[in-house]
């Protein structure tokens, strides 16, 4: 199911500003070429690159309690005034903050340090990240017009020679490479530790893989020696344990010694989740224990993942739910259901949503145009045009009176009346009055603000600690922020002091260069 709210999201770099002296960020100038600054705005990394791979990332996303997977169904989304934060929902890593990174010349890629010294020059058609210390890399042969894979270590050098038709990234400190039409595994010196008699081989994890050999599959470790015999005809990963396997066109459970632990007997089955899997017995669904006996007989045509001890079924164009003992605790009657959440769960009938508990009882009948997820024991809904919050009891705490509303984070939420946005707490009472044209979530108590044309940046009683002068603002990181003015960027500090002179097309957070 797609959120109901369109909101930002927002790619920045990782920063620790306690102990760190060395710091790179990665701009770029008018003329378009990309280089690498310090926090003075000094150059470490002249700007001759057309492009920078900008690692380490982390990428952070709105927490989304509103995204159901397989709920299918799409409600009609709001658009937002450029907010920001309102919660973390997944974070990536950079692999390693050491590691040389990529950069373009030419239409060709090479690898500088953070440093500003040259790795490899400008000089494959693709190159990847560092895995285990290797990084793949791409070439065109000439004479043949042919692309070819290898590796290199940190310092450039080859470890494989590009005469790879494929390869994959190290993981586990080996990777699967292609020569011809089968695979084998290579080290990280270049060694090669599986024999390439494979037809196809997933990364390894925990020094076992699963690999592919006569059409059927198996799991071996990075010696090459089968541990699981390849008899299956599929295997998924493991989870506690235990992993889905396929033989003669059926579905059962494996032991990571490869024997079945629930016998192949199902159409289709999903991972344990509270004890208990989703598993399809001829186009039905229903669930299984942890014995691969039936707790729901196979009756609906779809069945969703036990969550804070309630899974949701569908059959026809309705949903239900059943919890983690296997009662039926709804027939399946409703247009749209959500999980449970604070124990209850929003459901919707003839278009509008409602609010019932574990026993299926309307703590609120379905007279909403939404009601959305839970968060801070409130949850915002909306009536017509009207937003207001509730409690899990299903009692309106907040009268419905916003023209727009936002989840509370940390005690407050962002709401709208008319065209202008203010700030309430858990009462109802104003922290801001609807006085600003934009405002972003706060974060290191500072929160990017607009009264007018430009943006500054206010603090928790909403007066403006940096003044309104930005064309353009994102949040603070570690006490510096990307700002906008003259249709340029730069950096400031939280006294709204100049770090970095605004005169760059585009700029990123910085980072803390590991020597």
């Amino acid at each position: 199911m797609k959120t109901t709210v369109i909101f930002t999201v927002i790619s920045f770099w990782l920063v620790s500003l306690v102990t760190a002296q060395n710091f790179r960020a990665s701009v770029q100038t008018k003329d378009e070429k990309w280089g690498f600054i310090d926090k003075s705005g000094n150059w470490v990394v002249q700007p001759e690159y057309d492009d920078s791979w900008h690692v380490p990332i982390i990428s952070i996303e709105i927490k989304d309690e509103d995204k159901d997977e397989g709920e299918g169904e799409e409600e009609k989304s709001k658009t937002t005034l450029g907010l920001g934060f309102s919660g973390l929902k997944k974070v990536y890593l950079p692999v390693n903050l050491s590691d040389p990174v990529r950069v373009k010349k030419d239409e060709k890629w090479g690898y500088i340090t953070l440093s500003g010294q040259i790795v490899v020059q400008p000089t494959y058609i693709n190159t990847e990240d560092f895995y285990d210390g290797c990084a793949k890399v791409r070439i065109l042969d000439v004479k043949t017009e042919k692309k070819f894979f290898g590796f290199i270590n940190t310092k450039g050098e080859y470890i494989y020679q590009p005469t790879l038709i494929d390869a994959e990234d190290f993981s586990d400190g080996v990777a699967w490479i292609r020569k011809d039409k089968t695979w084998g595994c290579i080290n990280t010196k270049g060694e090669m530790v599986v024999e390439p008699v494979y037809e196809k081989g997933e990364k390894f994890s925990h020094g076992l893989a699963y690999a592919k050999k006569d059409k059927k599959w198996g799991i071996i470790n990075k010696n090459g020696q089968t541990i699981v015999e390849f008899i299956f005809e599929k295997i998924e990963d493991f989870d506690n344990g235990l992993a889905r396997a396929k033989q003669g066109g059926k579905w059962g459970f494996i032991d990571e010694k490869g024997n079945w632990v629930i016998s192949a007997k199902y159409d289709g089955i999903k991972d344990f989740s509270e004890g208990l899997a989703q598993a399809k017995s001829g186009d039905s669904w229903g669930y299984i224990n942890k014995q691969g006996e039936w707790l729901v007989q196979p009756q609906y045509d779809r069945a969703e993942a036990i969550k804070n001890s309630f899974g949701r079924v569908k059959k026809g164009d309705f949903w239900g739910f059943v919890n983690n003992t296997g009662s039926i605790i709804v027939q399946p009657q409703y247009q749209g259901a959500k999980n449970f959440q604070d124990g209850v769960a929003r459901v919707k009938i003839k278009e509008k949503w409602g609010l019932i508990d574990q026993t299926g009882q309307f703590l609120l009948k379905p007279e909403y145009t939404y009601i959305m997820a839970f968060n801070d024991g409130l949850a915002h809904i909306c009536q017509g045009s009207k937003w207001g919050y509730i409690n899990n009891k299903g009692e309106t705490v907040i009268p419905l009176s916003y023209d727009f509303a936002f989840k509370f984070v940390d005690g407050i939420a962002i709401v709208a009346q008319g065209k202008l946005w203010g700030i309430i707490n858990a009462k109802g009472e104003w922290v801001m009055q609807p006085t600003f044209v934009a405002i972003e979530h706060f974060r290191e108590g500072l929160a990017c603000a607009k009264t007018q044309k430009l943006f500054g940046y206010i603090d928790k009683s909403g007066k403006f600690i940096i003044p309104e002068q930005f064309e353009a603002g994102n949040a603070f990181t570690s006490g510096i922020a990307q700002v906008k003015k003259n249709n340029l960027w730069g950096y400031i500090d939280k006294q709204g002091n100049w770090l970095v002179e605004p005169k760059f097309l585009k700029v990123t957070d910085f980072i803390e260069v590991k020597d």
